[in-house]
């Protein structure tokens, strides 16, 4: 299936490419995932990654949804708890079908080194699994 892992700032959202870990080398080499193609489309392949808004997340579905830091201002919380809350975020299929791990483990899933990434593989597979 498919996959995608954002990592959600105050003011932005970032969606990654294998080549700029969050634990995507992981998902997209290792476990098999592939990324929803509206990011392959908008060229995330060339640039390793995507900046959205917070409330667009919506607009790139995927089989699963992995947030691996949320806002860490009172602002930034705000707009991902509305985002949480809405229509259009609530009738994505990973979200009907329990398919959404919020992580909030930027420094865990930052790295892309070898210990970094056994540790993330531990997570995905933890929260994936259970």
């Amino acid at each position: 299936g498919t996959a995608i892992v954002w990592e959600v700032s105050s003011r932005s959202a970032y969606c990654f490419s294998s080549s700029f870990g969050r634990g995507c080398q992981i998902l997209y080499g290792d476990l098999g995932f592939k990324p929803p193609s509206v990011i392959i489309e908008k060229g995330i392949t060339d640039s390793g990654y995507l900046e959205a808004s917070i409330e667009d997340i919506v607009s790139f579905p995927a089989d699963h949804i992995i947030i691996t830091s949320i806002p860490s201002s009172s602002e930034g919380r705000q707009r991902f708890t509305r985002l949480l809350h809405s229509k259009a975020w609530k009738q994505l299929d990973a979200v009907r079908n329990g398919r959404v791990y919020i992580l909030n483990q930027g420094d865990m899933f930052y790295g892309f080194d070898p210990l970094s990434s056994q540790a993330q593989l531990q997570e995905l597979l933890r929260v994936m699994t259970s």
